[in-house]
């Protein structure tokens, strides 16, 4: 997949994936942590890269609270929460999604 070109689209996850989940707190400042997402998670890519792949999960409020500590959501600059996907694992491990709809993406 080249980058971009799947830029706006959603995909599924296949298998466990492991992400690295970062929690934004300030513009300089943020949280960074492994997490595992579930087979079966929709993910829409938010952007794309050599190495990487930037997605929100559909269900973003719902897993927000599984993935980012109460006490990181209290931070009084606390923004959300981005995912980063090793682009081996996301070719590897997701594919286009054709079942899901944006119902209660969230944010």
């Amino acid at each position: 997949m080249e980058n971009g070109d799947v830029d706006g689209k959603r995909f599924v996850a296949l298998r466990e994936v492991t992400a690295k989940c970062i929690v934004i707190l300030s513009p300089r400042v943020s949280d960074t942590r492994d997490v595992v997402l579930h087979p079966g998670e929709v993910l829409k890519v938010v952007s794309t890269h050599d190495d990487m792949v930037s997605c929100r999960p559909l269900r973003y409020a719902a897993l927000e609270e599984a993935l980012v500590t109460a006490e990181l959501r209290a931070h009084a600059g606390y923004k959300g929460y981005g995912l980063v996907i090793d682009r081996a694992v996301f070719d590897g491990d997701c594919a286009p999604d054709t079942q899901s709809t944006d119902v209660g993406a969230g944010r």
